[in-house]
């Protein structure tokens, strides 16, 4: 698992190393969601939302949901189920042979010095355009949550410059009048 280091590119890796047990892993920037679940001794791995299964509302996260509906997303590694988890970008999560789990940060481009960030304006719009572009090969058209803030709206100008099919939706309830709502709902 010390090679993750070294690896480029987007990616979702699980292996099942039977000398240090199991790993699974993703890219640094997740291009990949991947998404997991411990349950009596078995690890549970998907990159698909959809596959997770929900049996009654006791499977439900709702400090995860009162979380997004405050902030607009799931921070950290929460889901809206209590089962499942994120690996969050940069992360590794390992479960050695004596059944102990780790989940351990192997990238932080904040504190990597070798990470020189953006040059220009031009070089970061590069970079969306290209990540965008490969997330909309997978799909025929993308949602995207626009909260009104410069991601969200960089992210609904480029999709619209490049002619990738996506609908935006933002969620106003119980917020002051903001900039930022103002903003996302003229958008949408």
């Amino acid at each position: 698992y010390n090679a993750i280091k070294y690896l480029e590119g987007d990616f979702v890796i699980a292996v099942d190393d039977r000398r240090h047990g199991v790993w699974c892993a993703t890219d640094a920037s997740a291009t990949w969601p991947l998404y997991y679940k411990l349950s009596s001794g078995e690890l549970t791995i998907s990159t698909r939302p959809e596959n997770f299964k929900v049996r009654s509302s006791d499977d439900i996260d709702i400090g995860c949901i009162m979380a997004v509906l405050n902030s607009g997303y799931p921070w950290g590694d929460i889901t809206l189920l209590k089962a499942w988890k994120a690996l969050r970008p940069g992360h590794i999560l390992r479960i050695d042979r004596s059944d102990s789990v780790s989940v351990d940060c192997y990238f932080d481009p904040e504190i990597d010095e070798s990470v020189q960030g953006y040059q220009s304006s031009e070089e970061l719009i590069a970079a969306i355009d290209i990540a965008l572009t490969s997330i909309a090969s997978r799909y025929k058209k993308i949602l995207l949550p626009l909260s009104g803030g410069i991601d969200s709206r960089l992210i609904a100008v480029r999709c619209y410059a490049l002619g990738i099919p996506f609908e935006a939706i933002t969620f106003v309830a119980n917020v002051p009048v903001g900039a930022d709502f103002d903003i996302a709902s003229k958008l949408v």
